[in-house]
């Protein structure tokens, strides 16, 4: 009966904390006219990788929960100094809102990555120097936390260097605040259960 009850509870917690999880559900590469470059999913990184430059390369995804987006990696062939832009939209029917705005790297960028100013944030090499790089986001930083669910547009630019980069971008749902306080009741209830069984 113990064992029976146990794994009843245990079941109801994953059920629910299932229920609360979240994922990319749709996802579709949009690219600009660049040369050798592709942009895939893949388990909860966006891997960003082209072999030559000038790079204007784009997802347009949905994710049904809230969710973060951070750097994962970042390689290239270029100098310390160099850096790539990159760009996120979140998208409302035919109208954006640009969030990447600290500079304005973008601006000879197509349209959709360039948007009405070029605005958009740097990535660079971990430890890269330089003016452009010390704005950059080096790997294992955070880009973006608790975005809403929703329709989004990533996108990567660059015009001349690093001529070959591949930018692993972290995508992880935001736990529901729900789901971790059943999760956190339940362990109570069973450690209540088991204290008055003693």
């Amino acid at each position: 009966m113990k064992y029976m009850s146990f794994r009843i509870l245990a079941l109801f917690m994953l059920g629910v904390s299932g229920l609360a999880q979240g994922a990319i559900i749709s996802s579709t590469m949009e690219d600009y006219g660049s040369t050798n470059a592709s942009v895939t999913l893949d388990a909860n990184q966006f891997i960003f990788d082209w072999q030559g430059t000038p790079v204007t390369l784009s997802v347009l995804f949905t994710s049904n929960s809230q969710f973060s987006l951070s750097l994962d990696s970042f390689l290239s062939s270029g100098n310390a100094s160099d850096v790539t832009g990159f760009t996120l939209d979140i998208i409302d029917g035919t109208s954006f809102t640009r969030l990447t705005n600290d500079t304005t790297f973008c601006h000879s960028a197509q349209t959709a990555i360039s948007g009405t100013n070029g605005g958009c944030n740097l990535i660079s090499l971990s430890g890269a120097t330089g003016s452009n790089a010390n704005v950059a986001y080096e790997p294992g930083e955070m880009l973006f936390s608790w975005l809403d669910a929703g329709t989004y547009r990533l996108g990567i630019y660059d015009s001349s260097s690093p001529v070959q980069g591949t930018a692993a971008i972290g995508y992880s749902q935001v736990p529901a605040p729900a789901s971790a306080l059943l999760f956190v009741m339940g362990f109570g209830a069973l450690a209540l259960r088991r204290r008055s069984k003693k």
